[in-house]
């Protein structure tokens, strides 16, 4: 029976293995998970790091996700994820509780990382003297040197520095990062006259050392109006048409419409009209100055909540990408013409954009005012 048990949290842990990879929209930030063999590990938001491995309950043979992560160099803590398809669901704390609250995410896109900046030694290395796992919990590092010993070592910039056994004799190391490898020098005592590189198993490293390299995601948080003479306060008024979103990246070969992660369309926000129509109450009354001072009442205001990623890597990660939003927007009459708003885009230079906080797309047509309200985060 206990043989039994043992096979049967095996699978369950195999198969929570064929669901991890990917990256996380979660509660606390975006999550990269990387799996190699028994450790997973990948960044947590803009400077953290996670890393873990799956351990069986007892009792009920179910599957966790245990392990440490960091926000920042120093201060890290503990986290326990029960996977369920292509959810996550846990608990996490500071150092070694599990009292910070719940720690929930979703996958928004199911490759491995190869975009990873801060858990970069993470996983599995060949190197000159065979095999070796990393750890990495923010700036401190701990890992296993094929079956004769231990590291423990401490990032130093672009460094590693730290030791190692082998059957019980320590020895020192100093490797330096070159993206999915690294050059070292080792010895037994701290002379480091002996070379011992290595290279990364999974290229996981973001390798580009472009600032605009990265993964981005746009969200098109909501809709604001205001349609005088027509739609008085506390009136509903029905819109149809189209809202887009696209990231244009420039090559040698000229301009390039990048597409979006699983290639989503970019069509955001699509309503055809009749009984298919984006209703928006007028009844918000929320003052605003517009781009050029002037103040704007908008009556009505409607959540829309839709988000594309893109990878932005190669040739394209330069200072020419550009954000674009275009609406065609137009509003239902019932038993009179419908009006046409028309259509109108707005681009604007990656670098330019307001990272992480509300831009605005805003669209006069007669006494008729619209502002498309999205984000851009660079994650």
């Amino acid at each position: 029976m206990r043989n039994l048990k043992i096979v049967i949290a095996f699978f369950l842990i195999q198969c929570c293995y064929a669901q991890i990879d990917g990256t996380y929209r979660t509660n606390y930030g975006i999550v990269k998970l990387i799996q190699e063999d028994s450790i997973v590990y990948g960044d947590y938001g803009e400077r953290g790091t996670v890393v873990g491995k799956f351990v069986a309950d007892k009792f009920t043979g179910h599957g966790y996700l245990v392990g440490t992560f960091a926000h920042g160099d120093n201060k890290w803590g503990s986290f326990k994820w029960s996977f369920l398809s292509n959810k996550f669901f846990g608990k996490w704390g500071w150092n070694t509780s599990l009292s910070g609250g719940d720690w929930n995410g979703e996958m928004i896109y199911d490759k491995s990382s190869t975009s990873n900046k801060s858990a970069i030694w993470s996983g599995i290395w060949n190197t000159d003297f065979g095999k070796i796992v990393l750890e990495q919990t923010g700036n401190k590092v701990k890992g296993k040197y094929r079956n004769l010993g231990y590291i423990e070592a401490t990032v130093v910039g672009d460094k590693l520095i730290g030791t190692f056994t082998n059957n019980g004799s320590k020895g020192n190391f100093e490797f330096t990062m070159e993206c999915n490898a690294f050059k070292g020098k080792w010895s037994w005592n701290t002379s480091l006259t002996d070379k011992w590189n290595g290279t990364k198993a999974i290229k996981s490293n973001l390798c580009d050392d472009s600032p605009y390299a990265g993964l981005y995601r746009i969200n098109v948080i909501d809709m604001q109006t205001t349609c005088i003479g027509r739609s008085q306060l506390a009136s509903t008024i029905q819109l149809y048409g189209a809202i887009g979103v696209r990231i244009y990246g420039k090559s040698k070969s000229g301009t390039i419409d990048i597409p979006s992660i699983k290639n989503y369309p970019a069509r955001i926000w699509d309503y055809s009209g009749g009984s298919d129509t984006f209703d928006v109450k007028q009844n918000a009354g929320t003052r605003y100055n517009d781009i050029f001072g002037d103040a704007i009442f908008y009556l009505g205001k409607k959540a829309i909540n839709e988000e594309r990623y893109y990878l932005i890597k190669g040739e394209l990660a330069n200072q020419e990408l550009q954000v674009n939003v275009q609406c065609n927007l137009k509003e239902e009459k019932n038993l009179r013409q419908d009006i046409n708003f028309g259509f109108h885009q707005r681009s604007i230079l990656i670098k330019d954009v307001k990272m992480g906080k509300p831009n605005y797309f805003i669209i006069v047509n007669g006494d008729n005012t619209f502002r498309i309200t999205y984000t851009v985060d660079k994650l």
